[in-house]
C-alpha cells in the first residue's frame, strides 16, 4: 500500500463553532446607545452577563443581541 503523497490532513477547527465576538464596555455602550456608566450598572446589578479576561471586562455579542431585542434594562 503506497503512502499518501498529501501528508496528514489537519482537522483543526472542523465542526467547531467560531469564537463568539466579545465587546468592550465602550463598544457595548456604543452598540446600545447608552453610557458606559449604564453598562457598568447593569453588570453590577446582574442584568447583563460579563466575562473578565485578566483585567479586561468583555460582553458577549449574544448579550448585546438579547438586550437589543428585549430592550435596555431600566
Amino acid at each position: 500500500m503506497a503512502a499518501s503523497s498529501q501528508g496528514p490532513q489537519s482537522t483543526f477547527g472542523v465542526g467547531e463553532p467560531r469564537a463568539a465576538r466579545m465587546f468592550s464596555i465602550a463598544e457595548t455602550a456604543h452598540e446600545l446607545t447608552v453610557s458606559t456608566r449604564s453598562v457598568w450598572r447593569w453588570i453590577a446589578a446582574g442584568e447583563i452577563k460579563a466575562v473578565r479576561l485578566g483585567r479586561a471586562v468583555r460582553i458577549p455579542a449574544s448579550e448585546i443581541e438579547r438586550i437589543a431585542r428585549k430592550g435596555v434594562p431600566r
